[in-house]
C-alpha cells in the first residue's frame, strides 16, 4: 500500500515536473522546427489541413495563446493570421470546455468556400455548441474575409468583429466594406437559447449586381442603402428595415424596374416567411405602395399595393414575372390605363403557382383606361373605374368611352380569362351619338344590316349586358333615344325620336313607350317586338297622329299608293289612331301584293280620319265624299264604321258599318239628304231620264247594304213629305240572279214593282198611282194629274234578254222580237190612266186603255186634251214576220199650232238629240182628218185631210190631196228614206182678191207690199236633197191682176222718184196714201232656182206711164239687180207729181225729160239706182217692147229645163195635168 502510494507520489511529482516543463518549454516545442513539421504531416495527411506559422506563444499559467504570422489551408476554408490572441478560462477547461474564453485577431485573411449541401446533410446543433464555447469574446480587426458561393466570389475588407457569447446569450457587433458595400454595419444580441434576440443592420452602397447573382436576377449596376432592426423571437426573426439608395432590373426588352425609396418588416421563422414593405416607391416604372410575402407551411401569399402606377410601364414587369400565355391574356385585352390604389394579391404553393394567372388577384382604380376586344369592333377609352383581377376573372366597375364617341357608365364589366375562349359579362349604360351606335349595332348583329340605309342624328343613351364566349356573345343592348332624327330616302324630313326604350335580347329586338314626331304629327307610345330568328313582328301604339303633309309624304313612298292618291285625288287634314295593335305577324317572305291582305288579318285600331275629301272619276263624271271627322275601327279583321257624317257630294249623310276581310263582308247603314249635285250625278251614272228629278232634299235611309263574295243585299228607301219609295235589292253574283223589290206609297198611292232575273226575267207591277204622291217625290214628272193604274206581268225568256239591253239602241226591233216571241205576256195585262195631265213635251191630258197580250199591243178611245190640241184615236201594234205593223186613225176638231209651236221650240235640241233612224222594217199607216188647222204663224188651213205611212221601216210619205190656204187652193205631197228626199207643192189655178190675200198672209203686222184688185195666179214648187239639206229647188209662179191700186211698194217708189225730176203732170196722178195709184194692169211673172229669184216680167201700166222690169234677187243676203225702162210714149213727172212726200223732194225744181233705162242695184232693204246709157241695155228690155207690141210670149220664151232635178217626172208629171198651163 505504501508502495503505491510511493509510486503514485512518484508519478505525480513526475507529472508535476513533466507539465512544470512542458508549461515552461511548450512555446519552445511548438515553435521548433520538427515539431512544427510533425504537426504540419500530420494535420495534411490525418486531415487535409495544411498549417504554417511563425510563432506561437504560450503562457500555460496564464491560459494565454499569441499566433504571430499563422496560415491555415483546406480545401474549402483558407486562414492567414498575421497577429492572434486567444485567452482560455480556467473554469471553463474544468467543466471540460476546451474553447477559449477571448479571441483576439488583428489583420486576419480568411478565405471560404461554401458547397451548397442538402438540407438533410447538414445536422449541427449550434445551440450545444454556443453553450459549450460560452463564455467566449470574439474580436477580429480589420480582417479580411473572402468567401465563394456558387461560382461567385465575395471579399471582406477591414472586417471588425466583436462577438462576446454568455450566459446563452450572444452579443456582437460588426462592421466591414467589401466589393458589394461600402459598409456593412450588423450589431446586436442573441439569446440562443430561448431563441430571442435584436440586432441593428446597416448596409451602404450595397452592390446588387453582384450580390443577387446568387438568385439568377439579370441586375443592372446598382447601389443600395439598407438599414434594419432586426428581433428573434421564438424561433422566428423579425425584421424592420428602410433603403433610400435605388437599384435597377433591366429587362429582356431593355426596359427597367428601378426603385428609389423603400420600408419594410420581415418575419422568418420555422412556420414561413413574412416579408412586408409599408412603403415602396419606384422611379421607373412610377409607382408608390406596399408589398406583403407570407410564405407559410407550403402556402405562398403575395400582396403588393400601388398608390399609382401606368400600365403601360408595368407591362414589361408583368412580362418578366408572369407566365407568357398569362401576360398575353391580359395585353390582348388592356392596352393601357394609369391606376390607384391599385392592390395585387397571388396565392400558391410555389413562386410559380404564385405568379400563374389563376392565383393573381389585383384590385384598383383606374382612369385613362384603354381595352380592345379581339375579334370584335369593341375598343374603350377612357376608362376610369375599379378593376378587379382575381382567379383569371377581371372585373371592372366605372365609366369610359366606347369606339371614341360612346360614353358608357355604370360600367359593370366581367372577363373570365381562364379558358381558352375568353368569357365576358359585360353590363353598363351609355351616350353616344345615334350614328355610331347605329353602326355599332349592325356590326354586332348581321340580321339588322337593314339599317344601313337610315341616317340618324342625335345622342341614344341606354344600356348594354353582352356574356357568353366571342365567338357565341349573349347581347342584350337598351337603347333610348333623346330627340334623336332618323332620315332615309326617299323621305323628304327626319323623323324625329323623342324617347322611348328600344331592347335587344336574344335576337328579339323590343321598342317600348317611343314617341315619334314626323314633319308634322307623330308616334306616341310605340311598343313592339321583332324576333330576329323567326322573323316575328309585333306593334302596339297608343296614339297616332298623322296631318295631310305627313301621311301624303308617307304614303307616296309606295308607287302604288301614290298613283291611288292621284287617281282618288285624296284629301284630308288629319288620320288620328289610338290603341293601335299588330299582332305576331311572320315578314319573312312578304311581297308587297301579299303585305296589305296580311296586315288586315293581324291589325286592330281605332281612330278618326278628320277633313278628309276624295274624288273619283266614273263615267266621266267626278264624284267626290268628304267627311268632318270619320270615326274608325279595326278589330279580328273587321274594318268597322261608326257613326260618321259623310258629305257625298252636296248631300250629307250619317252612316255606319263594317267589312270584314276574311269573307269580304261589306255592311253599310244610315241616313241622310240627298241634294241636288249628288243626284245628278246619280243619275248620270245609272242613267236616269234628266227631265224627271227627285224632289230634294230627300231623305234617304239605308237599312242595310251588305256585300260578301257571293252576294249583293241592299235595303233603302227614300221620303219626301207625304210620298215613300222603298227599294230592296238582292244579287246572286255566281248566277247574277236579281231580285228586286220596291214599294211606292203615298195618301192616294200604293204601287209595287217586283222584278225577278233567273235564267229570265221577270217584271210584276200592280197598283195604283197618283199624281200628287208623285209630284211629293219627284220634280220633273210630266205627269200633273191624274192617276195610272196597272196589273201587269211581264216575262221575259233568257234567250230574249239581250233584246232588253239593247232596247234604247234597237227599241223597235226589240218590241218586234218580244212580240213574236209570244210569250211576252203570258197572263193579258191592262195599263190605264184616268185624265192624266202632262206637260212634257206638251201640255195636254190623256186617257186611255191599253190592253197587252202575248202578241200585240191594243190601244184604244185615246183621248188627248190641250191648249191648242183636241184629238181622239185608235192605235194597234201586231208583229208580223217581216217587221212591226202600226195602224191607226186620229181625228181632231181643232189643232192650233200657235200655242203648240212654243213648246216644240222649246224641245227642239231634245229632239235632235233622240232622233231614231229606223234601220228595223216597220210598216205604218195612220190617216188623219183635221178639221181646222191653224198655223204657228196664226194662219189658218180648214179641212186638212191626209195620210201619213211608212213603208218597209224606210220610206216616208206624206200626202195632201186639198190643202186651202188664204183663198188659194194647193195640192202637196213629200217622201223620205235615208238617203234622198223631196217634196212638191202646185198651186192650182186660183183667183182672189189681192188685198184680201196679203191680208191673210200678214195677219198681225202690216206688209212692205200691199196691193189691191182681182188677180189670178198659178204655179208650183219643187225642192229635193240628200239627208237633211235641201240642194236643188225649181218654181214657177205667174200672177196677173188688171184694173187695181197700188198701197206701197218701196223699191217701185224709190225708181218712179228717181225718174220724176220735173214737175210736168202736177194733179194728174192720185195721192198712193189717199187714193191710190189706179193700175190697168199688173204682170209678175217669176222662177225660183235653188236660192235666186228670177224675174222673167214685171210689168204695170198705170195713166200717163208703162213700166217694165227684169232682173234676180238672191234669197239669202236679200241682194237685187234689175233693170228698168218706162215707156217712151209718156212722162214720168206727171206721176212723180201724185206719190206723196216725194213729190215734194224732187219737184222743187225745174221739170225736165228723164232718161229711160235704170238699174237697181244692192239689198231690198237698201236699194241703189243706177242711170244707163242707152247703149248698155241688154237683150232682155226687148222682151218689153214685144209685150208692149202684142208678141205672143211662145215667140221669146224658152221651153223649161230642170237641171240637176232628180223626181223630174213629178214636175212634169204635174206640169202636163196642170189646168190652165
Amino acid at each position: 500500500m505504501k508502495r503505491i502510494l510511493i509510486y503514485f507520489g512518484l508519478f505525480f511529482l513526475l507529472l508535476v515536473f513533466l507539465i512544470g516543463f512542458f508549461t515552461v518549454n511548450i512555446t519552445f516545442f511548438i515553435n521548433h522546427p520538427y515539431l512544427k513539421e510533425k504537426l504540419r504531416d500530420y494535420l495534411e495527411s490525418n486531415h487535409q489541413v495544411r498549417i504554417d506559422y511563425h510563432h506561437i506563444s504560450i503562457d500555460l499559467i496564464k491560459l494565454h495563446l499569441v499566433f504571430q504570422d499563422f496560415k491555415l489551408e483546406h480545401p474549402n476554408f483558407s486562414l492567414v493570421l498575421p497577429k492572434a490572441k486567444v485567452d482560455f478560462d480556467w473554469s471553463k477547461l474544468l467543466k471540460g470546455s476546451y474553447f477559449p474564453e477571448e479571441l483576439h485577431i488583428s489583420f486576419p485573411a480568411i478565405k471560404l468556400s461554401m458547397l451548397e449541401l442538402p438540407e438533410e446533410e447538414i445536422e449541427f446543433d449550434y445551440k450545444a455548441f454556443l453553450q459549450k464555447i460560452a463564455p467566449i469574446s470574439l474580436v477580429i480587426r480589420k480582417g479580411d474575409l473572402f468567401i465563394e458561393y456558387k461560382g461567385n466570389s465575395f471579399q471582406f475588407k477591414e472586417l471588425n468583429l466583436r462577438v462576446v457569447g454568455k450566459n446563452d446569450q450572444l452579443v456582437f457587433n460588426l462592421d466591414t466594406r467589401a466589393d458589394l458595400f461600402s459598409k456593412l454595419s450588423l450589431k446586436g444580441y442573441l439569446n440562443y437559447l430561448n431563441l430571442f434576440g435584436e440586432g441593428e443592420l446597416e448596409v451602404k452602397e450595397l452592390r446588387l449586381k453582384q450580390a443577387l447573382k446568387l438568385f439568377n436576377l439579370d441586375v443592372d449596376d446598382g447601389n443600395l442603402n439598407l438599414q434594419a432592426q432586426i428581433s428573434l423571437e421564438k424561433d422566428k426573426v423579425y425584421a424592420g428595415f428602410s433603403g433610400d439608395s435605388p437599384y435597377l432590373f433591366r429587362l429582356k426588352d431593355g426596359e427597367a424596374i428601378r426603385c428609389h425609396h423603400f420600408k419594410g418588416l420581415v418575419a422568418l421563422g420555422k412556420d414561413g416567411l413574412e416579408l412586408e414593405f409599408p412603403v415602396i416607391e419606384f422611379i421607373s416604372p412610377k409607382v408608390k405602395g406596399e408589398l406583403k410575402i407570407v410564405a407559410k407551411e407550403g402556402d405562398i401569399d403575395f400582396y403588393a399595393k400601388a398608390n399609382s402606377l401606368d400600365f403601360n410601364e408595368i407591362s414589361p414587369v408583368l412580362a418578366k414575372f408572369l407566365a407568357k400565355e398569362d401576360f398575353k391574356a391580359i395585353t390582348d385585352y388592356l392596352k393601357g390605363g394609369k391606376f390607384s390604389d391599385v392592390a395585387f394579391q397571388a396565392k400558391g404553393k410555389t413562386w410559380d403557382e404564385v405568379f400563374s394567372f389563376n392565383s393573381i388577384k389585383i384590385v384598383g382604380d383606374v382612369r385613362d383606361g384603354s381595352v380592345e376586344i379581339p375579334d370584335s369592333l369593341f375598343s374603350f377609352s377612357g376608362i376610369e373605374g375599379r378593376l378587379n383581377l382575381e382567379r383569371g376573372k377581371l372585373r371592372f366597375e366605372g365609366r369610359g368611352i366606347l369606339n371614341q364617341n360612346i360614353q358608357v357608365f355604370n360600367s359593370k364589366v366581367l372577363i373570365d380569362l381562364r379558358p381558352k375562349e375568353p368569357w365576358f359579362d359585360i353590363r353598363t349604360q351609355f351616350l353616344g351619338l345615334a350614328s355610331s351606335l347605329k353602326e355599332l349595332a349592325i356590326s354586332l348583329v348581321s340580321d339588322l344590316s337593314l339599317m344601313e340605309k337610315y341616317e340618324m342624328k342625335g345622342y341614344v343613351d341606354g344600356s348594354f349586358a353582352m356574356s357568353g364566349p366571342t365567338s357565341s356573345l349573349d347581347i342584350a343592348v337598351s337603347f333610348m333615344p333623346r330627340n334623336v332624327e332618323l332620315s332615309f330616302e326617299p323621305l323628304k324630313s327626319p323623323i324625329k325620336i323623342l324617347f322611348g326604350r328600344i331592347d335587344y335580347k336574344n335576337e328579339r329586338l323590343s321598342f317600348s313607350g317611343i314617341n315619334l314626331n314626323l314633319e308634322e304629327g307623330g308616334f306616341v307610345g310605340l311598343e313592339g317586338l321583332f324576333e330576329l330568328k323567326s322573323k316575328l313582328l309585333s306593334l302596339s301604339v297608343s296614339q297616332v297622329s298623322l296631318p295631310k303633309g305627313t301621311l301624303f309624304n308617307l304614303l307616296s313612298l309606295d308607287e302604288g299608293l301614290k298613283k291611288m292618291l292621284e287617281t282618288y285625288s285624296l284629301d284630308l287634314e288629319e288620320v288620328y289612331l289610338k290603341d293601335v295593335f299588330l299582332k305576331p305577324l311572320p315578314i319573312e317572305g312578304l311581297t308587297r301584293e301579299s303585305l296589305p291582305n296580311v296586315l288586315l288579318q293581324n291589325l286592330s285600331l281605332s281612330g278618326r280620319i278628320k277633313g278628309l275629301s276624295t274624288s273619283y272619276n266614273f263615267n266621266n263624271e267626278t264624284i267626290s265624299l268628304s267627311s268632318p271627322e270619320l270615326l274608325i275601327s279595326f278589330r279580328e279583321g273587321v274594318l268597322s264604321l261608326e257613326d260618321s257624317l259623310v258629305k257625298i257630294e252636296d248631300s250629307e249623310f250619317k252612316l255606319s258599318g263594317f267589312y270584314e276581310v276574311k269573307g269580304s263582308l261589306y255592311t253599310l247603314r244610315g241616313e241622310g239628304e240627298v241634294k241636288s249635285h249628288l243626284y245628278e250625278k246619280f243619275a248620270g251614272f245609272v242613267s236616269l231620264p234628266e227631265s224627271v228629278k227627285l224632289r230634294l232634299p230627300a231623305k234617304l235611309t239605308l237599312h242595310n247594304l251588305k256585300v260578301d263574295k257571293k252576294s249583293i243585299a241592299s235595303d233603302f228607301s227614300v221620303v219626301k213629305d207625304g210620298a215613300r219609295v222603298s227599294i230592296q235589292v238582292k244579287r246572286d253574283l255566281g248566277s247574277k240572279d236579281i231580285e228586286i223589290t220596291s214599294r211606292f206609297e203615298g195618301n192616294s198611292s200604293d204601287f209595287w214593282v217586283d222584278l225577278y232575273y233567273d235564267k229570265g226575267l221577270r217584271l210584276y207591277a200592280k197598283g195604283y198611282l197618283s199624281s200628287p204622291d208623285l209630284l211629293e217625290l219627284l220634280d220633273g214628272v210630266p205627269i200633273k194629274s191624274g192617276r195610272i193604274f196597272s196589273d201587269l206581268s211581264l216575262n221575259i225568256k233568257e234567250t230574249d234578254l239581250k233584246s232588253i239591253f239593247s232596247i234604247q239602241k234597237e227599241p223597235l226591233e226589240t218590241l218586234h222580237r218580244l212580240l213574236r216571241a209570244g210569250n211576252l205576256f203570258l197572263v193579258p195585262s191592262t195599263l190605264k190612266t184616268d185624265d192624266l195631265v202632262i206637260d212634257e213635251p206638251l201640255a195636254l191630258k190623256t186617257t186611255f186603255s191599253a190592253v197587252l197580250d202575248s202578241s200585240s199591243i191594243s190601244i184604244s178611245n185615246f183621248k188627248v186634251k190641250s191648249e191648242g190640241l183636241d184629238f181622239n184615236g185608235s192605235l194597234i201594234v201586231k208583229a208580223s214576220e217581216k217587221g212591226l205593223e202600226f195602224k191607226g186613225k186620229v181625228f181632231s176638231e181643232l189643232i192650233d199650232l200657235s200655242k203648240v209651236s212654243p213648246i216644240k221650240e222649246k224641245n227642239k235640241k231634245q229632239e235632235e238629240k233622240h232622233k231614231i233612224e229606223l234601220a228595223f222594217p216597220i210598216d205604218i199607216n195612220i190617216d188623219f182628218y183635221l178639221q181646222r188647222l191653224i198655223l204657228p204663224t196664226n194662219h189658218t188651213i180648214d179641212s186638212v185631210n191626209g195620210s201619213f205611212s211608212i213603208i218597209n221601216g224606210t220610206l216616208y210619205t206624206v200626202r195632201f190631196p186639198v190643202i186651202n190656204f188664204c183663198g188659194l187652193s194647193f195640192y202637196a205631197e213629200a217622201e223620205r228614206n235615208k238617203d234622198f228626199h223631196y217634196a212638191y207643192i202646185e198651186l192650182n189655178p186660183s183667183q182672189g182678191n189681192l188685198l184680201d190675200l196679203f191680208s191673210c198672209l200678214y195677219p198681225t203686222e202690216m206688209p212692205k207690199v200691199i196691193f189691191e184688185g182681182p188677180f189670178k195666179a198659178k204655179g208650183f214648187l219643187y225642192f229635193d236633197g240628200e239627208k237633211d239639206s235641201v240642194e236643188n229647188s225649181y218654181g214657177e209662179f205667174f200672177v196677173i191682176s188688171r184694173n187695181g191700186y197700188m198701197y206701197r211698194a218701196p223699191v217701185l217708189a224709190s225708181v218712179l222718184g228717181f225718174l220724176s225730176p220735173i214737175d210736168l203732170f202736177r194733179g194728174k196722178i192720185p195721192d198712193l196714201e189717199r187714193n191710190l195709184l189706179p193700175l190697168d194692169e199688173l204682170t209678175l211673172n217669176f222662177k225660183i232656182s235653188n236660192s235666186y229669184l228670177l224675174i222673167d216680167e214685171f210689168s204695170m201700166s198705170a195713166q200717163g206711164f208703162r213700166l217694165f222690169s227684169s232682173g234676180y234677187a238672191n234669197l239669202k243676203d236679200k241682194g237685187i239687180s234689175l233693170t228698168f225702162l218706162v215707156s217712151p210714149f209718156k212722162t214720168v213727172d206727171v206721176i212723180i207729181e201724185h206719190i206723196p212726200y216725194l213729190s215734194r223732194f224732187l219737184l222743187g225744181r225745174e221739170r225736165m225729160l228723164v232718161y229711160l233705162p235704170l238699174e237697181v242695184v244692192g239689198t231690198y232693204d237698201n236699194p241703189t239706182i243706177i242711170p244707163l246709157h242707152p247703149a248698155s241695155i241688154g237683150k232682155g228690155i226687148f222682151r218689153f217692147v214685144f209685150k208692149f207690141f202684142g208678141i205672143s210670149e211662145d215667140f221669146f220664151q224658152k221651153k223649161p229645163e230642170f237641171e240637176k232635178i232628180r223626181r223630174k217626172d213629178v214636175i212634169e208629171g204635174r206640169l202636163e195635168n196642170h189646168q190652165g198651163r
